[in-house]
């Protein structure tokens, strides 16, 4: 774009040099030049001419700035001077009457057209800097907002979606469901294999989740082996129950760790909104409690909250292979 504005340029001053120097009515003062006597002004045009085509447009990548804009000005205006000179040496000419007309020219013409370009380039480049920084602000959304491992919303992003969720629901009065997932015996997993096998597990098992789920429900990741999901719109609690259902079937598969399969399974607690929490914090914690129930009832289950339950820890499972090696 610069190599073409700087030919635009050189053309309009031409056009109106070649006007004042051939087409006014002068004072017959003449006196006749060959272009080729004029090597000196040739020279200098060639200078000029690689100086703003293709020096300036390098200077101008590695260092933006209106000091680099001037020597395109410089440029610019060298190059309108040989032309000018150029042209007057080839055709009649009154010498003092175009040279008095030229720097009139020069006065107005050039200053006001390099502003205007460098306005253009400098209005191009705030553009490409917000194109740039909308981008870079659409990354770090990213970032703050999701699960580097799974890929999956993290706490924090979660949060904000089952803020909206509850809006919406409230506007509509209609329900959903919150399941809070939790892998069975992941601590003595990672422990027993390693947090890179532990890592391998939440990333085939957070894929698995994916895959049970709807496309309008929101599936996060917001603790180590804790999964969050909210359950959009169901007409009912035995709705959450057929999910819940199906989850656990379909979660309750082996998982390949190096040369063995371990089978691998999980616990949901579940809280229903608005009965259960109208809030994020009440619903959170319900769910929460729900599903320390469940693993407390055997694992492998899951639970809806209710106000009567009381809570243990249960105690720390074998982990046992189902198949040998292979």
């Amino acid at each position: 774009m610069i190599p073409l504005a700087a030919l635009l340029l050189l053309v309009i001053a031409f056009s109106l040099i070649y006007y004042a120097a051939t087409k006014m009515p002068v004072v017959h003062l003449w006196q006749e030049y060959t272009l080729l006597s004029r090597y000196y002004d040739v020279t200098y045009l060639i200078i000029y001419l690689v100086i703003a085509l293709f020096i300036y447009p390098f200077l101008y990548k590695k260092y933006p700035s209106i000091l680099t804009n001037c020597v395109f000005y410089m440029a610019v205006t060298q190059i309108v001077a040989a032309i000018y000179l150029i042209a007057l040496s080839t055709t009649y000419y009154n010498g003092a009457y175009n040279i008095a007309y030229f720097l009139k020219i020069i006065v107005y013409f050039i200053p006001f057209t390099c502003l205007i370009i460098n306005y253009i380039f400098s209005y191009n480049s705030y553009l490409k800097t917000q194109g740039l920084l909308k981008i870079n602000q659409g990354k770090l959304d990213y970032i703050t907002t999701h699960d580097p491992l799974t890929n999956l919303h993290n706490r924090h992003g979660f949060e904000i979606l089952l803020k909206k969720t509850i809006t919406n629901n409230t506007k509509e009065n209609s329900l959903f469901a919150l399941f809070i997932i939790d892998i069975d015996n992941f601590k003595l997993i990672n422990d027993t294999l390693g947090h890179v096998e532990g890592d391998h597990l939440l990333k085939q098992f957070s894929e698995n989740l994916s895959l049970l789920t709807r496309k309008e429900d929101i599936l996060s990741r917001i603790g180590s082996d804790e999964f969050a999901l909210i359950v959009t719109k169901i007409a009912s609690i035995s709705s959450a129950k057929k999910i819940a259902t199906r989850m656990l079937n379909q979660l309750n598969i082996p998982y390949r760790f190096g040369n063995q399969l371990l089978m691998a399974t999980a616990s949901i607690g579940i809280a229903i909104y608005p009965m259960d929490g109208k809030n994020t914090e009440d619903l959170l914690k319900h769910a929460d409690i729900a599903m320390q129930h469940a693993k407390k009832s055997g694992k492998q289950s899951y639970s809806f909250y209710t106000k009567k339950y009381i809570f243990s820890i249960a105690a720390k499972p074998n982990l046992n292979p189902i198949y040998g090696k292979h």
